[in-house]
């Protein structure tokens, strides 16, 4: 499991992104995932912006970058995440 707010390069992560977002610069998307270590730590790991669906409330250090369930997702859409 990755540490909070401490992400490493995954290559695996970046290149299935280059595969389906070939063009796109992964700091130009926003990646909705409810896996910390599989997802969001990937994510962050390529410097993609993420936003973690965290319904159990496990990760609130994540503050902006998380929210409790879809509802909400409007809301984080605007935020700057970098």
């Amino acid at each position: 499991m990755c540490q909070p707010l401490r992400f490493s390069f995954n290559p695996q992560f970046a290149t299935v992104l280059r595969k389906f977002v070939p063009s796109t610069d992964a700091s130009l998307c926003i990646y909705i995932v409810d896996s910390y270590t599989d997802d969001f730590c990937g994510a962050k790991g390529v410097e993609m912006k993420c936003i973690f669906i965290d319904s159990e409330q496990r990760y609130l250090e994540l503050g902006e970058q998380r929210i409790e369930d879809l509802f909400q997702i409007e809301d984080r859409l605007f935020i700057d995440q970098s």
